[in-house]
């Protein structure tokens, strides 16, 4: 019986000196099962690759270096051609009332002399807040072309300086040349919301269009008190058409007598054309210049409680013509004086 159980023993010992080798098999087979599985989860499939895999991963890549070129560059063509719709909307608004001031240069040319040109200036401008709506959107004290208050004024000032901004080119090229300028930087840590700067350049909402009289190439801001009276009045009796009676009260202030005549009087000879046009005035440039159909002399009697009295006549009236001598020449030994004076016979 013993020498059984030696042989049962020994067979037993036997028996699991052989399996082991299958189990550590088997274990094997196992962990390179689930290793195999790992490597399959993070590899992933190119069919229908899951996200955060490498498969997923190089389809990204891939994308970006096949795909995204061409997308990128349709995006920027699309971005220039949404920009120029933009433009040509405001274009036609400057166009419709450049139909306008064609008219009315046409009208003004009547009044036109070599001293005296009237035109009207149509053009576009930038926004005088443009400047303080650049700088909201961007951080000043990080490095940048903008970098600083009066450093960052003048370089957005010299891009300023060379843009035609009348043409479309011009302006997009200048967006896209303060874009590229704070690209190299990193725009985002320049910006404040990069979107809303990309915005605000790329929508053109901070130029407008401008139309300003002008008078000798100068416009109103440059032309003295008198200069701009006479603009605002020619420019008022050519191409107002409305009928009813017009009164100015003496128009001649701060005029030149020589404006007066040439200009201002003849444009009254117009208007009284198609209007009655009634004139306060004591230069005899007007009343006598412009041709007066009748003449009211007003005179006040300080001693008798200030009462006025009034005598109105044509110009060839003898007693309206004493009036015009006395009043508005001086009377007539002082007209006489400065006639001989002037040599005029």
């Amino acid at each position: 019986r013993a020498a059984q159980k030696y042989i049962a023993d020994r067979i037993t010992e036997t028996r699991a000196a052989l399996s082991a080798p299958q189990q550590r098999y088997q274990r094997y087979v196992q962990a390179v099962r689930e290793i195999s599985e790992k490597v399959s989860d993070i590899v992933g499939q190119k069919a229908s690759p899951k996200l955060g895999t490498i498969a997923e991963l190089e389809a990204r890549i891939a994308r970006i270096d096949n795909d995204l070129p061409g997308e990128l560059s349709k995006a920027l063509e699309d971005r220039k051609a949404l920009c120029l719709a933009l433009f040509e909307s405001k274009h036609k608004i400057r166009t419709f009332y450049e139909g306008l001031k064609t008219k009315v240069e046409s009208r003004l040319t009547a009044v036109s002399t070599g001293d005296f040109k009237v035109s009207i200036d149509a053009s576009f401008v930038p926004s005088p807040k443009f400047g303080d709506e650049f700088f909201n959107h961007l951080y000043q004290n990080v490095s940048g072309p903008f970098r600083g208050v009066a450093e960052g004024a003048r370089a957005l000032q010299q891009k300023l300086s060379i843009v035609d901004w009348n043409s479309f080119e011009s302006i997009f090229a200048f967006v896209d040349d303060v874009v590229g300028s704070m690209k190299s930087g990193g725009i985002r840590r320049q910006t404040k919301d990069v979107k809303k700067f990309y915005d605000f350049l790329y929508s053109l909402e901070y130029f407008e269009p401008r139309y300003e009289l002008r008078l000798g190439g100068k416009d109103l801001n440059q032309l003295s008190p008198g200069e701009k009276g006479l603009l605002l009045l020619v420019f008022y009796l050519h191409l107002d058409t409305d009928s009813s009676p017009l009164i100015i009260d003496q128009p001649e202030d701060n005029l030149d007598n020589d404006s007066i005549f040439a200009v201002l009087a003849r444009c009254i000879r117009d208007a009284k054309k198609t209007r009655q046009v009634i004139l306060v005035t004591h230069n005899p440039n007007l009343a006598i210049g412009a041709d007066a159909e009748q003449i009211v002399y007003v005179q006040l009697d300080k001693v008798n409680g200030y009462r006025f009295s009034y005598d109105c006549g044509a110009i060839e009236n003898p007693n309206t013509n004493g009036h015009i001598v006395r009043v508005l020449e001086g009377s007539r030994p002082a007209f006489v004086q400065r006639r001989l004076k002037y040599q005029i016979t």
